[in-house]
């Protein structure tokens, strides 16, 4: 996620009113409000799915799966049992029908490994391929985590977590740390693949310096770790929801310390009017990001983004996610076999 659960509602400031009335003319205020806005911050309603892949392709994707967890005590984030199976569902003809069954998905926002294998399960039972999933658990307080399913016909796979010992300012660098995966075949590829912290209190006046500090820190030192695979003449390619994102001032400096050679954004593959996949109080992010390394850029083909989730938070909170799947647009990266 960006900054806000509710990001148009969360600007509105409402205007003191000091009459018996006041609070029926600010319920009909707010009321009035939150319809004026969310009418005048169009959306994409319509679902556009990435491209199939070419024979002689090999499709990458990132999706942020909208805190995917286990039933518990009821609130935002959980789910019952049987608005989880609706989900679950919802996600599998997600990644059939919109995502094109990528070969390889890099996923934010699950709890548990449990919970991904059953949406590979979910796949496989809708007709999709097998896939095999990964999940190690990391140190974020409501438990989500990164993940990847990768199908069959991709083999040689290894996974395991970086950086996930590593401190600043007294706590866990990376809450949830990358995952580095490495593929042999159907050619020599590594993978790592993020979900950084997020721009939450950046403006804050009493802690805006320590998120600003985290955030440049995870950036450099993916950028480090980059570095020394791509040194190696490693075919490299960072993935994932990186919370950042150009032209929006302090939320954009990891972006613009990521950015820059010899990591190379899949952006520049995509039309620059459909560079987002998130929208924040009405002004469209693409805080979704795929970089490849110099070697891996030769192999690219073409790139992609999915439409239909970003900017429908009352679909998708009214929903449960069963019908908009998650807040973020997914990203697909095609690479040359």
């Amino acid at each position: 996620m960006s900054y806000s659960l509710f990001p148009v509602l969360s600007s509105v400031k409402p205007p003191v009113y000091r009459r018996p009335f006041a609070n029926w003319l600010l319920a009909a205020w707010l009321l009035l409000s939150a319809q004026s806005l969310f009418a005048s911050c169009p959306v994409v309603e319509t679902v556009r799915a990435l491209p199939e892949p070419a024979p002689a392709e090999l499709l990458v994707a990132s999706q942020n799966l909208w805190n995917l967890m286990a039933p518990g005590p009821r609130d935002r984030n959980r789910s019952t049992p049987e608005e989880l199976s609706a989900r679950l569902d919802a996600l599998a003809a997600y990644v059939l029908d919109v995502l094109s069954t990528p070969h390889i998905l890099a996923v934010q926002e699950v709890e548990s490994l449990d919970l991904l294998e059953a949406l590979a399960d979910r796949i496989s039972a809708s007709g999709g391929p097998q896939y095999r999933a990964w999940l190690l658990p990391g140190h974020d307080p409501s438990g989500i985590d990164v993940g990847v399913l990768v199908r069959d016909s991709v083999s040689g796979v290894t996974v395991r977590q970086v950086f996930q010992g590593e401190r600043n300012l007294g706590h866990w660098l990376f809450h949830r740390p990358p995952l580095h995966v490495t593929v042999a075949e159907p050619f020599a590829l590594e993978l790592l693949i993020v979900h950084n912290r997020s721009g939450h209190g950046l403006d804050d006046a009493r802690r805006g310096r320590q998120v600003k500090a985290r955030r440049l820190a995870q950036a450099k030192a993916l950028r480090g770790w980059a570095l020394a695979r791509i040194s190696e003449g490693v075919p490299l390619m960072l993935i994932g929801d990186f919370n950042t994102a150009p032209d929006a001032g302090a939320y954009s400096e990891p972006f613009e310390y990521l950015d820059r050679p010899p990591l190379h954004s899949h952006w520049s593959a995509v039309p620059e009017s459909d560079r987002f996949t998130y929208i924040y109080r009405c002004q469209r992010q693409a805080i979704d990001h795929a970089f490849l390394s110099p070697r891996l850029q030769t192999r690219l083909q073409r790139a992609a983004v999915t439409r239909g989730n970003a900017g429908r938070f009352r679909t998708l909170y009214d929903q449960r996610g069963t019908k908009v799947v998650s807040d973020h647009d997914g990203i697909g990266v095609y690479l040359k076999r």
